[in-house]
C-alpha cells in the first residue's frame, strides 16, 4: 500500500525523509526494476473532485487497485465513480459504527442518532452495504467497532459479514 500518511513527530523535512510523492513511489514500484501489486488510498471527506484526480493519477502511475477510506456519502462515491471508473480494483471501507464509538470518516447526525444499541450499528453497515452495491461497487473492506481507548468488538463485523455470507441450505444472490 502506498500512502502519505500523516506528518510524523520528531521525524525530520529532509530530502532523504520526502524522496517520493505517493504517485510517484507508485510509478518506481511499477517500473522495470520492481515486481510489487501496488495498491493506493483514496478518502472521499477530503473532497471527490480532488480526490479523483489523484486516484486517476495514480491509476495511470500503474496502483493495481485502491482503498477507499470509509464514508456515508452515497453521492460522494458515485461522482468519484464517475470520473476515476472501474480502471482498478476499488475497495471501501465500511465502519461498523457503536454508539460513542470513534469513527474514522465524517457520520451524519441522522445517522449517529440511529446508533443506539449493538444491533443497530450492524444494521446500518449491512444498509450502507446494500447501498454501494446498488451503484456498483462489489468490494469492500470492514472496520470494527472502536471504542474510546482502542477496544474493537470483532464479533460485530462478524454480524455484518454473516449478513452476506451464504449457507448450505440458502443459496447466495448478491443484493
Amino acid at each position: 500500500m502506498v500512502l502519505q500518511g500523516d506528518a510524523q513527530r520528531g521525524i525530520s523535512d529532509s530530502p532523504d525523509t520526502k524522496r517520493f510523492t505517493p504517485t510517484e513511489l507508485i510509478r518506481e514500484l511499477k517500473g522495470p526494476d520492481w515486481d510489487f501489486c501496488v495498491g493506493a488510498v483514496a478518502d472521499l471527506s477530503k473532497g471527490f473532485e480532488n480526490e479523483a484526480h489523484l486516484a486517476r493519477r495514480k491509476i495511470d502511475s500503474g496502483a493495481d487497485f485502491l482503498l477507499v477510506q470509509p464514508t456515508f456519502d452515497l453521492e460522494a462515491a458515485e461522482q468519484f465513480l464517475s470520473r476515476v471508473g472501474f480502471a482498478a480494483p476499488l475497495f471501501l471501507g465500511v465502519q461498523v459504527l457503536v454508539k460513542g464509538g470513534i469513527s474514522f470518516t465524517p457520520t451524519p447526525d441522522s445517522l449517529r442518532q440511529r446508533i443506539d444499541c449493538q444491533s443497530a450499528g450492524v444494521k446500518v453497515a449491512v444498509e450502507t452495504i446494500r447501498r454501494f452495491l446498488r451503484i456498483g461497487i462489489r468490494y469492500f473492506y470492514l472496520i470494527a467497532p472502536i471504542y474510546p481507548g482502542g477496544a474493537r468488538d470483532y464479533t460485530m463485523v462478524r454480524q455484518v459479514m454473516d449478513s452476506f455470507t451464504p449457507t448450505m441450505s440458502t443459496p447466495y444472490t448478491p443484493v
